[in-house]
C-alpha cells in the first residue's frame, strides 16, 4: 500500500501497491503488511532531509491522538518525492505526516490503522 500524503501537487490521494487507485480512507494492512507513505516535496529539493512525523490515536478512545512527533528522518530523491514505510504485528492506528527540516510547512497527514484479519 502505498499513501500520497501530497498536498501542493495534483496527483491522486492514494494508492495500492501496483498503482491502482485507492479512496481516501484510513489504509486498513493487516497484522504484519507494509504500508508506505509518499508525499512530494520538489525536485529542487533532492538530497535535502526531510522529517517524518508520527501521532498514535489512543485504541480504548477514537477522539484521543497524540501530538505529532519526529521519529526519523528521510532525503528526498531525485524526482522529489520521500517515502516512509512500516509494518506493524499489533493492532495500531497512527497518522504520518512530513516536513522539510529548516521549514514549517507540514504535508497533509494520513493515516493507517493495522488490524487482525
Amino acid at each position: 500500500m502505498v499513501i500520497n500524503t501530497n498536498n501542493k501537487h495534483d496527483l491522486p490521494n492514494w494508492y495500492l501497491g501496483n498503482e491502482e487507485l485507492y479512496n481516501s480512507d484510513t489504509a486498513i494492512p493487516s497484522f504484519g503488511q507494509y504500508v508506505t507513505w509518499r508525499a512530494f516535496i520538489g525536485a529542487e529539493h533532492e538530497g535535502e532531509r526531510v522529517g517524518v512525523y508520527v501521532a498514535y490515536r489512543d485504541l480504548n478512545d477514537p477522539n484521543n491522538w497524540s501530538l505529532f512527533n519526529r521519529e526519523t528522518g528521510r532525503l528526498v530523491i531525485e524526482d522529489g518525492h520521500v517515502y516512509y514505510w512500516r509494518r506493524e504485528n499489533t493492532e495500531k492506528w497512527i497518522s504520518v505526516q512530513f516536513k522539510l527540516d529548516g521549514t514549517n510547512e507540514f504535508t497533509n497527514a494520513e493515516q493507517a490503522h493495522w488490524i487482525n484479519n
